[in-house]
């Protein structure tokens, strides 16, 4: 019963909330997709939209990440050089970041990263292989690639 209560005032809400962007378009002499990536924009920049810098040199693995994280703004690198330059443009949150890759590596990151921001999160894309230099790390924890979660650290 609370259920099927909370998806009629989430529906009512939806139905408001695009009521409120077609009468912004018409005002603004917009289209709703362009107000709505406007509000989108408003919500990244108050930090209302979780943003994940996903750094892997395996394309389908960062094409993993963003498909099940699509609630989340999705930041990609392929490699430890360009992850370096993009984390001096963008503000995230968490970070999963491959541990075996060209130029710089995974620990390498962490290590520039802790000093630098020292309360982000970070987790390690890791091989069975990497697991004992992972849980010795400062990482927060790791997935490995066959997709199990385990803990090598407190979130």
């Amino acid at each position: 019963m609370r259920l099927a209560v909370s998806e009629r005032k989430l529906a009512a809400q939806n139905l408001r909330t695009e009521a409120a962007v077609n009468m912004a378009a018409k005002i603004a002499n917009m289209t709703p997709e362009e107000i709505s990536m406007q509000i989108d924009g408003e919500a990244r920049a108050q930090g209302f939209i979780p943003r994940v810098f996903i750094v892997d040199d395996e394309v389908e693995s960062r094409h993993l990440f963003k498909e099940a994280l699509a609630s989340f703004t999705v930041v990609e690198a392929d490699d430890g050089k360009e992850a370096l330059e993009v984390m001096q443009e963008e503000e995230v949150g968490l970070v999963i970041t491959g541990i075996d890759m060209p130029s710089i590596d995974g620990f390498s990151l962490l290590e520039v990263w802790r000093r630098r921001y020292p309360q982000l999160s970070m987790l390690a894309l890791s091989n069975d292989s990497d697991i004992d230099e992972v849980r010795a790390s400062e990482f927060d924890g790791f997935i490995d690639r066959a997709a199990k979660w385990r803990n090598c650290a407190s979130y």
